[in-house]
């Protein structure tokens, strides 16, 4: 039976072992994001400890992803996501005991946090760049990059609907016990798949020129700079929403840590028919309108749900927000790496995780900050304005730029593709 086109990249028998291993692992980390939210709420009620956790969390991405690409493109990348896969394990298993024997406090959560920051900040990148080794064929990268993507959001609809009963029922610690299990099914599964060796450089080079080198890739030319500046934008101003969730699921919606998990989880189901649908598509090129469209939907359903004080209509407002994001963010990941020459493409990698998931943390101080001063719906507000003014502003230099990618498509051959 033939494979369908929107699945074609599970004809490669590593990607589909490594989707498997990845499926448990990313719900026991969406599990693990919503229990530590809610525990850092149930501790202090502060918006601004919320944006605190949420800044150590990924402040490693904006500083350590681009370093870490270097050796993304010199060493195996398996053992680099093993590596990454254990440390988080660890960190998770401190963190339940903690919570466990009832010692746990907004601190030791922050220092837990910034650790696990550090090893996913190694982990993400090499994840990413890891998929090409996966998938063997460049062809088949643009749909092994949107069914990753798909899969990431399914663990966000479920992960953090089962993080808010199981909270519920037997409180935060056991979310941390199932993220640690769930670390230790991905190691078996890393330990099963075998790729081709890649080699491992024993060649002095210099690290600060090969990372120079990747920034001048990304940001020397118009149209890529274009899209990492929309991402950026996104990333501050779209995706710190979910700090805020907690305040808006209790203060505004009246509800529990069921009513938070819901939330994120519509969120994530709306990310998820994102990826879906771009998992669908057959070519790069025209990718450019998903990243202008984006900003759009999520800003629309940011200023819709800040103006809303009913549970059922913030929840349908989420799944505009989850599909805007992910939009933007898969579909230049996609074109950054599908036009990336092949000796940059950890850099370029890092790059994007700087951009998306580094930046984050800013935007959750931000959002705090503003929550704390202002209110989280009035937070959201001014969010969702500012996510559909870069979207403006793309649209309006879209010709431009839609003309200056067409020397980069022709470079990697993806105008002439049919399948990919």
């Amino acid at each position: 039976m033939k494979t369908p086109a929107a699945l074609r990249a599970f004809r490669h028998p590593n990607f589909r072992l490594f989707f498997v291993g990845q499926s448990g692992s990313m719900i026991g980390t969406w599990m693990q994001q919503i229990a530590v939210s809610w525990l850092v709420y149930r501790l202090t009620g502060s918006a601004l400890l919320l944006g605190l956790v949420g800044f150590a969390s990924n402040i490693a991405y904006l500083v350590v992803s681009p370093v870490v690409a270097i050796f993304i493109d010199r060493y195996d990348r398996r053992r680099l996501l093993m590596a990454a896969q254990g440390a988080s394990a660890l960190l998770s298993l401190l963190l339940a005991a903690l919570t466990f024997f009832g010692v746990v406090s907004a601190w030791h959560i922050i220092a837990i946090m910034l650790g696990i920051g550090v090893a996913t900040a190694l982990e993400t990148p090499t994840r990413h760049a890891f998929i090409l080794d996966l998938v063997e064929h460049k062809e088949n990268l643009p749909n092994a990059i949107a069914l990753n993507a798909s899969l990431f959001q399914m663990a966000r609809f479920v992960g953090p609907a089962l993080a808010g009963v199981f909270i519920a029922a037997f409180g935060e610690a056991w979310c941390f016990v199932v993220n640690a299990a769930s670390y230790a099914w991905i190691l078996l599964v890393l330990t099963r798949i075998k790729t081709l060796p890649r080699p491992e450089t024993t060649q002095r080079r210099d690290w600060v020129e090969d990372l120079r080198a990747g920034f001048r890739f990304v940001f020397g030319m118009m149209p890529l700079r274009r899209l990492v500046i929309m991402l950026g934008v996104v990333s501050v101003f779209g995706a710190s929403y979910q700090m805020l969730m907690p305040l808006v699921a209790a203060q505004v919606f009246g509800g529990d840590s069921s009513t938070f998990g819901f939330l994120i989880g519509c969120s994530g189901l709306g990310a998820l028919c994102g990826s879906l649908y771009l998992a669908g598509r057959k070519r790069v090129p025209g990718l450019g309108r998903f990243v202008a469209a984006g900003p759009l939907i999520s800003g629309t359903g940011l200023v819709l749900i800040s103006q809303t004080g009913t549970a059922p209509f913030g929840m349908a407002c989420m799944l505009l927000i989850g599909f805007g994001i992910i939009i933007t963010a898969a579909s230049t990941n996609t074109l950054l790496q599908s036009v990336a020459d092949e000796d940059k493409r950890g850099r370029v990698v890092g790059i994007y995780v700087m951009i998306f998931l580094g930046m984050q943390p800013l935007g959750n101080l931000a959002a705090g900050t503003l929550a704390d001063m202002l209110g989280a719906q009035n937070a959201l507000l001014l969010n969702g304005l500012v996510a559909i003014a870069v979207s403006l502003w793309f649209i309006a230099g879209y010709g431009a730029w839609r003309r200056a990618m067409r020397p980069l498509y022709e470079r990697a051959g993806l105008l002439e593709q049919r399948t990919g």
